[in-house]
């Protein structure tokens, strides 16, 4: 079975809100999504705990949710980040 390719405009969404990611929001989103790894192994691999890295696991994914959806917080939440 062949997979389609994605839009060029949704690869660009997401190659976009991967930039917006905290960095180790980042490693966790992408070696868990594109590198099929597990919890566990994400987590000796970077250090963190397990539930660290379900905690960033699920903000990566808060996060690129809100830059897909247009979210943009009011001017005095983005002092709190």
């Amino acid at each position: 079975m062949i997979a389609e390719q994605p839009a060029p405009a949704v690869v660009e969404t997401v190659q976009a809100g991967l930039q917006t990611l905290r960095r180790f929001d980042r490693i966790v989103f992408v070696a868990h999504c594109v590198g099929a790894m597990s919890y566990p192994d994400i987590a000796v691999m970077t250090g963190l705990g397990v539930a660290e890295v379900e905690r960033r696991m699920a903000r990566a994914l808060y996060e690129l949710d809100r830059h897909r959806s247009g979210y943009r917080p009011p001017w005095w939440r983005r002092w709190l980040r």
